[in-house]
């Protein structure tokens, strides 16, 4: 696997996060139309320093790559912008400082440890600005690269440091802002992706790009869900998500519902991978999974199952960096005949 998370918020519910179970918030970090990067898409509102979301990861990893859009607030100090946690705490984060230069920094601590250098050029207040990085945690072959706005000209290049705060622990989730919730950066965050440098595509440095949401728009080769009211994919089809005002369900084994999904709005130079996003809580007594499929051609590819608990929403996201038809880079005219839905495991 490379590609980890994969999120812009756009098909988030209007509040986050989803409660209580695979990602996790503190006080006003909201979904937000109101200031976004581009027309059809929404971004992560951090309100405060107190504000932060966090991603758990299986805690396998040491290496990790990311690339996030955000628009900051000015601020009187430095705050965290983007967290990498173990099972003891933070081990390092990125920040922002109030005139607008990137650093790193151990723990939770908003202070570069001596000798680690820092961006001289200000990212400015009010306006997108498109950070990717490659973070390794390591007690003495530790590392941090930041590139701005697609520059292959690193902005931020540390090697040989310790950025291993507590000692032998691997990475086990990723936060915007900062675990403790104190010292947070503020401001709006979207196209937020973390991979790793193993597995399917994307592996490396990816440049420039934006993570896109297509909606169902008709019925797919699979219809066995049955539906709150009118058709299936019109129940699933609605942003924000409205976590359960209509839906489809099933108590069946193995059921499976696609829909077909929109075109793209136009052929990007490279689709580095497409994802599943499927919202799902299990409504009675018992075992209940859900897992988020895709349909490429004569090729059907599902996620892992994920457990459900009653009435609490779970987004279980299922990302392929290459077309499961072809085991070949995605195509447009692909993404465009993709049928995606989910199935029941119960």
């Amino acid at each position: 696997m490379a590609l980890l998370i994969i999120e812009n918020f756009y098909d988030w519910p209007s509040s986050a996060p989803f409660s209580p179970e695979n990602i996790s918030a503190e006080y006003s970090v909201a979904r937000t139309t109101g200031t976004v990067h581009r027309a059809g898409t929404a971004s992560l509102e951090l309100n405060n320093y107190n504000d932060y979301i966090s991603f758990p990861l299986d805690g396998s990893h040491s290496t990790l790559r990311f690339c996030l859009r955000i628009r900051k607030n000015l601020q009187s100090y430095r705050l965290a912008l983007i967290s990498f946690g173990s099972s003891s705490g933070t081990q390092m984060n990125i920040g922002i400082s109030s005139t607008g230069y990137l650093y790193a920094a151990l723990n939770d601590s908003t202070s570069p440890p001596v000798g680690w250098t820092a961006t001289t050029d200000s990212i400015p207040q009010d306006t997108w600005t498109y950070i990717e990085g490659r973070v390794v945690i390591h007690a003495s072959t530790g590392a941090v690269e930041l590139r701005v706005n697609g520059s292959e000209t690193p902005a931020l290049s540390l090697s040989g440091v310790d950025t291993e705060y507590y000692a032998g622990q691997l990475v086990t989730s990723v936060c915007l802002g900062e675990f403790n919730g104190n010292d947070s950066f503020r401001g709006y965050v979207t196209d937020f992706c973390v991979w790793t440098e193993d597995g399917e595509a994307p592996t490396g440095w990816i440049g420039e790009c934006q993570v896109d949401t297509l909606l169902p728009t008709g019925a797919g080769s699979s219809t066995d869900f049955t539906a709150s009211a009118g058709s299936n994919y019109q129940c699933v089809d609605e942003v924000p998500n409205n976590l359960g005002t209509d839906y489809v369900e099933s108590s069946t084994d193995g059921d499976v519902d696609l829909y077909a999904m929109a075109d793209l709005a136009e052929e990007p130079a490279t689709i580095h991978a497409v994802a599943v996003a499927v919202s799902a809580a299990k409504t009675d007594a018992g075992s209940g999974s859900i897992k988020s499929v895709m349909k490429s051609g004569a090729t059907t590819a599902e996620s892992g199952a994920r457990a459900l608990s009653n009435g609490a929403y779970l987004r279980n996201v299922y990302a392929r960096g290459v077309d499961p038809n072809t085991s070949s880079a995605w195509t447009a005219s692909a993404v465009n005949a993709l049928e995606a839905g989910c199935k029941a495991v119960i």
